[in-house]
């Protein structure tokens, strides 16, 4: 679920109704670059609240592998447990994200958020 979220479109613009949307591909892509470009420094300034929302967005992708990995070798490790915890509440940001450029979440969203909730929390 979670590596197929990435073809499908994530989100909209909520001032296009009918575009096909961004796959989420390329909404990782942008999250994970925007913050280190001009463009982000220029946000940190006008909108710290929209540049660190795209940070910590950018980063659920990466701690998301990393805490998948400590699920599998250690579940009950507190240290993995609290993690799980911390990348459930990082989709927060993606919200505060869609709110400041005007976007929905399409099915891509949510199949990738539903990946990682189930690798996350679910049980062997």
């Amino acid at each position: 679920m979670f590596a197929g979220s990435f073809i499908l479109p994530a989100v909209r613009e909520a001032s296009n109704p009918h575009s096909a949307g961004v796959p989420g591909f390329t909404c990782a892509t942008i999250t994970i670059q925007m913050p280190w470009t001009k463009d982000g420094r220029a946000i940190l300034h006008q909108s710290p609240l929209e540049y660190f929302s795209i940070l910590l967005s950018g980063w659920i992708n990466p701690l998301f592998l990393g805490c998948l990995v400590l699920v599998l070798i250690k579940p009950r490790w507190r240290f993995t447990i609290v993690l799980r915890y911390i990348v459930a509440l990082m989709f927060v940001f993606c919200w505060i994200v869609f709110f400041q450029l005007h976007l929905y979440p399409r099915q891509g969203y949510f199949l990738w958020m539903l990946g990682i909730l189930l690798a996350l929390f679910s049980r062997p």
